[in-house]
């Protein structure tokens, strides 16, 4: 599970890469990924939240939020969630999380959401679909 410095890192690692101020062109669940999400449908959700500007990344305790233009996305990681973006390594941001598997073979297998933007794309790796959003 990461810890409250991995959330921290992670939140950097995105804004970092600037997904602060990117538009959300496209969002689509991916392997079942739909699991993860609380309190609404896919549908209803993966409408709402394209074309909004993501304004802000924050941290509290293990949860990350992103805001938005209209709304707040939170992420629970859990113990096997991450967000990647396409083509950025983390280097030296993660150290104890060594079991994600980014650069296995077939990445797309445990990819539980794809967010896309004009100049990025994220993709949310949980080996285990445990996450909460």
């Amino acid at each position: 599970m990461p810890e409250c410095y991995e959330v921290k890192r992670i939140a950097n690692y995105l804004i970092d890469h600037q997904l602060l101020g990117d538009t959300i062109s496209c969002f689509e669940f991916k392997n079942r990924g739909e699991r993860i999400l609380k309190n609404t449908r896919p549908d209803l959700f993966t409408s709402r939240v394209t074309n909004q500007s993501i304004t802000d990344i924050q941290t509290k305790a293990k949860y990350t939020f992103i805001q938005l233009t209209h709304d707040v996305l939170e992420l629970h990681y859990r113990f096997t969630g991450i967000p990647h973006i396409m083509g950025a390594p983390y280097h030296d941001r993660l150290y104890s999380i060594f079991s994600l598997p980014i650069e296995s073979k077939t990445p797309n297998a445990h990819c539980r959401f794809e967010l896309t933007t004009p100049n990025l794309t994220v993709q949310y790796i949980d080996t285990r679909c445990l996450s909460a959003m």
